[in-house]
């Protein structure tokens, strides 16, 4: 049978809004970063990332009519009727975000064409399309190379149709293909069908078994044929229907290239790692020749582009270490295994110590357990660059850094779940790297000595809490947080002819206090097209049975804390609910609180008004009694 899109029939009712889309949204760091990291790993398969063979991706924008999308009609058919049931479900009170989704198709599926983002690579190609397409999850084995499933998931953020397809090639003679819409549940003849759907024959799609790995093939399309024949041996093809230029300002072009440059500098340094990147109007590659180009035109920024990544700073600087540094031998470290480049700073210098960990010749952080500034207080300036490579040692240091990352490879997430023995190895390799960048940067003449591990602050504070201002978040012109009343005397009753009921009752300054709920939790602010904070995308699990409800509140830190002789009181943002595992809550009459089941969840917290900074919001989550 003919391949095409199919929603296979299901129980679970689901609707347009997903936390995988969400909280990614608007961003080119995790879309082109794992894009590229999956890219590397499949190289590296294959003995490729070399400066003999090197890895190679090629990105190409470019546009399409819709009769050219495989399963263009199922797609179409779907849509409409996911929308048509979601609204008589919700009784038209769908979630702002389930809206914006549906805008944003439909604002697709009333163009002219269709805008297509294309990655191909060289590397191992895809021989079982199941792994890709049913393994859409943030879960990280403990060994081997690569997430399963975030690159997969990622993607979608960079579709305003929210539809992937792919086309592997393993051998000359064998190519594989398929593809993954998340739309909506729907109904059809009195059945419920998936949200999901997948691009593949009906029997396939029916026979399918997660527990069992059979072939899942589909027809190669032709939107994909073109980009296929272009592989001459193995690789891969991903291709990203409904393009939405990542939402920014900055030209997707430049965005791809900054963002490869940025995060992969070991691997494009060494000549392991080359991207090609082309529109229509322009083409542009990123190697070891360019590399530096791009990176300088980022040397001034200090501050990342997306919280949680690597400012161009940083990046400029890992490139003049491995560029112009020296390589040390660090005793008891097995050098096949770790590299560590050391490149002195001068005792004036602005920049103060950096050490930037990179696996497989991707970043993965600048705060590994013991290599913080803090750790090298009365030591002169430097810069440090430590490589992992890959080895299948048990216990090995590339073996626990990677366990301790996050889902997306982006800092040591997952530090902290590690076993206490595991930590106390990744410890002690480390003690022994930052020993001996001690010895080599030497003693700084600088009289001020810090403590290792002990806080550092830059530029001359006062000290006198009173005068330092409270935190503010920045909003959007035009816009004004809601004043914090303060404490001050009670005003009495106004004028007028006696008691009654007063006509705007002052606001609550803070939510009711309650007992801080134990709960494992991230969240992660998500920007509107305007850079604009408008939503925090979040993910949590109680720690243990809890027969109450949670509350959850956003609060901006103060600057200040409880040690301070006069603390600040934070100031609390107003919400207006939260899509919580495809639900919706509405936010209190204070607009400040939102209640809902303590159980494993993810979703979207909306913000009441949009902010431009949002560094110091953080969350807080309570306890309320089922009452």
């Amino acid at each position: 049978m003919p391949s095409d899109l199919r929603f296979p029939p299901t129980h679970e009712r689901k609707g347009f809004s997903t936390d995988a889309t969400a909280r990614r949204d608007g961003s080119p760091e995790p879309v082109v970063r794992e894009l590229l990291q999956n890219s590397l790993d499949a190289a590296k398969e294959i003995a490729k990332a070399t400066p003999n063979h090197p890895a190679e991706v090629v990105f190409t924008i470019s546009e399409c009519a819709w009769n050219l999308i495989p399963g263009g009609e199922a797609y179409r058919r779907a849509f409409h009727l996911a929308t048509e049931h979601r609204r008589r479900e919700q009784e038209d009170n769908l979630s702002p975000d389930e809206n914006r989704v549906i805008r944003r198709v439909q604002s697709v599926l009333d163009g002219l064409s269709v805008r297509i983002l294309y990655c191909r690579d060289n590397g191992i190609g895809i021989s079982h399309m199941e792994r890709v397409l049913f393994e859409g999850n943030s879960s990280k084995p403990r060994e081997g190379g690569g997430s399963i499933g975030v690159g997969h998931m990622t993607a979608f953020a960079a579709s305003d149709l929210r539809y992937v397809l792919y086309a592997g090639q393993s051998n000359p003679a064998s190519v594989v293909a398929g593809g993954h819409a998340i739309l909506a549940a729907h109904v059809s003849n009195n059945t419920l069908f998936s949200g999901d759907g997948y691009y593949t024959s009906e029997d396939d799609l029916m026979s399918y078994d997660p527990n069992n790995a059979t072939r899942y093939h589909a027809d190669l399309p032709p939107l994909l044929q073109g980009e296929t024949a272009l592989i001459s041996d193995t690789g891969s093809v991903v291709c990203i229907t409904g393009f939405n230029d990542f939402r920014g300002d900055e030209n997707p072009v430049d965005a791809i290239c900054r963002v490869a440059a940025t995060n992969f500098v070991a691997a494009i340094q060494r000549g392991e790692f080359i991207i090609r990147v082309q529109s229509e109007d322009e083409s542009k590659r990123v190697d070891s020749t360019t590399l530096g180009e791009i990176l300088v035109q980022r040397a001034t920024e200090r501050r990342a582009q997306a919280q949680g990544w690597l400012a161009g700073r940083r990046a400029f600087r890992s490139w003049e270490t491995l560029s112009e540094g020296y390589r040390l031998s660090v005793e008891g470290v097995n050098a096949d295994e770790v590299e560590v480049w050391f490149r002195s700073l001068p005792d004036s210098s602005n920049d103060r110590t950096q050490v930037n960990i990179f696996r497989d010749g991707m970043w993965i952080t600048f705060e590994a357990p013991g290599l913080n500034y803090s750790n090298f207080g009365g030591v002169r300036p430097f810069d440090c660059v430590v490589l992992l490579h890959r080895v299948n040692r048990e216990g090995s240091l590339y073996q626990l850094v990677r366990s301790a990352e996050g889902p997306e490879h982006c800092g040591l997430e997952n530090y902290r779940a590690l076993e206490r023995s595991e930590r106390q190895d990744i410890q002690d390799q480390f003690s022994r790297i930052v020993a001996r960048l001690r010895e080599e940067a030497g003693e700084s003449d600088s009289e001020e000595y810090t403590p290792p591990g002990f806080a550092i602050f830059q530029a001359d504070l006062p000290r006198d809490a009173a005068i330092v201002p409270a935190y503010r978040p920045r909003m959007p012109e035009g816009q004004h947080p809601t004043p914090d009343p303060g404490p001050g005397p009670n005003p009495g009753p106004g004028p007028g002819p006696g008691p009654g009921p007063t006509p705007h009752p002052r606001p609550r300054p803070s939510p009711r206090p309650g007992t801080a709920a134990a709960v494992r939790r991230s969240f992660k602010p998500v920007l509107n097209t305007r850079g604009e904070t408008e939503s925090i995308a979040f993910a949590w699990e109680p720690q243990s049975t809890i027969s109450s409800r949670l509350a959850v509140r956003l609060k901006v830190i103060s600057g200040s804390d409880q040690t301070c002789e006069d603390p600040f009181i934070p100031q609390w943002l107003e919400v207006t609910g939260l899509d919580y595992n495809g639900i919706f809550y509405s936010a209190g009459e204070d607009n400040k609180e939102i209640l809902l089941p303590a159980q494993q969840g993810t979703g979207l917290i909306h913000l009441a008004q949009a902010i431009l900074d949002s560094s110091g919001v953080e969350p807080d989550i309570v306890l309320r009694s089922l009452r």
